[in-house]
C-alpha cells in the first residue's frame, strides 16, 4: 500500500495481494489516526462480507472467493479498545454484476483498490453496548 499525504487526510493505494483491513488498520496505527472517514474505488479477488442479524446479534459472514468490482467503499476509523479500528461496509459487483453488499471483514485486492480517508482532529470512541450487543461510537 502506498500513500500519500494531503492537507487533512491521506490518499492511500493499494496494490494487488493486499489485505486491506489489516494494512489499513496497521497504516492507521502508524501514523497515529483515531478517527476519520473514507471511501474509495478498486477491486478484489476476495471478500469476507457480513450482515449483522439484531436477533441473535451476531453477524452472518460469506466469503467471496471471485473477481469483485469495488463501485463503493465507506467506513470511519475509530478507536476500540485503545487502537484504531476500521469498520468497512462495501457495494461490489460480481461477472454478471450482481451487486452485494456489507459489513467487510477482510478483502484482498486484485488490481488496486483507490481509498481517500479524511482524518479527524478529534477522537471518536466505540464502546461495548450491552442492548445492541455491538461496539458502537459513543
Amino acid at each position: 500500500m502506498r500513500a500519500k499525504e494531503f492537507t487533512g487526510g491521506y490518499y492511500l493505494v493499494f496494490e494487488p495481494g493486499d489485505k486491506v483491513i489489516e494494512n489499513f488498520t496497521n497504516f492507521c496505527i502508524q501514523k497515529n489516526i483515531n478517527s476519520g472517514v473514507f471511501s474509495g474505488i478498486g477491486a478484489f479477488n476476495f471478500a469476507s462480507i457480513g450482515h449483522y442479524n439484531t436477533v441473535t446479534r451476531r453477524y452472518t459472514i460469506n466469503d467471496f472467493n471471485e473477481a469483485l468490482e469495488v463501485l463503493n467503499i465507506n467506513g470511519n476509523v475509530t478507536l476500540k479498545e485503545k487502537l484504531p479500528f476500521v469498520h468497512m461496509h462495501a457495494m461490489l459487483s460480481d461477472k454478471n454484476m450482481k451487486v452485494i453488499g456489507g459489513h467487510v471483514t477482510e478483502a484482498e485486492v486484485s488490481v488496486t483498490l483507490e481509498v481517500y480517508l479524511r482524518v479527524f482532529n478529534e477522537t471518536l470512541e466505540r464502546r461495548f453496548d450491552e442492548k445492541l450487543g455491538l461496539h458502537v461510537i459513543k
